[in-house]
């Protein structure tokens, strides 16, 4: 998310190691997806006994099986915002918590699988949802949580910001896939409903 007037830019990152195999390509090997390019087309000028490898199977996150959780330190994702006038970083917060990990009252570490962007308001709050189930507003110019909510399912949406008769609105789109606490990276999603929240925007106080 962008504020031109202040010149800064709001970025959501996370850390989650993957696991890549590669594999020899024998003469047996089948390409699983034949839409793409045929890694078997190799490139002129390679040493005889040359043997290609492909790592086009699915990559899996590298995670405790038992806890689902990634074998590093936290915050597993954060919010950074970057001064574009001074080259310099303004603040930077963890992005949410893990449910599984607040539920033990272990907060700050970050939602393990965001994957939604955010918006920033001419008024200088920065929303943005997680699959912990809360949208947050943060201070744009300090990090600051300025409220939270905690809504009915994980949000993986970006908040949009309109304005209808003079007032200014913000709608989220919340339930998706359900992966906080799963107990691996890859287990299948469990599906929740889905609904559209609306809230009317007041003045700072």
């Amino acid at each position: 998310a962008v504020d031109p007037v202040k010149g800064r830019v709001y970025v959501m990152s996370k850390e989650a190691p993957a696991l890549l195999t590669l594999r020899a390509m024998t003469p047996g090997y089948v390409q699983k997806d034949p839409r793409g390019p045929d890694p078997r087309q190799l490139p002129p000028n390679v040493p005889a006994g040359f043997i290609p490898y492909t790592a086009e199977e699915p990559y899996g996150f590298m995670v405790d099986e038992a806890t689902g959780l990634p074998p590093l330190t936290p915050p597993w994702s954060q919010i950074t915002a970057y001064d574009l006038n001074k080259g310099t970083i303004l603040w930077r917060i963890p992005n949410g918590d893990t449910r599984q990990l607040a539920a033990r009252g272990i907060h700050g570490t970050g939602s393990r699988a965001a994957r939604a962007g955010m918006v920033v308001t001419a008024g200088g709050l920065v929303f943005i949802g997680t699959p912990d189930h809360k949208l947050r507003a943060y201070d744009e110019d300090s990090g600051k949580t300025i409220w939270e909510k905690e809504l009915g399912g994980p949000i993986n949406g970006v908040p949009a910001v309109y304005e209808l008769d003079g007032r200014e609105y913000l709608a989220i789109c919340v339930g998706a896939p359900e992966r906080e606490s799963a107990g691996s990276a890859e287990a299948p999603a469990r599906a929740s409903g889905s609904e559209y929240v609306v809230f009317a925007l007041g003045p700072r106080r």
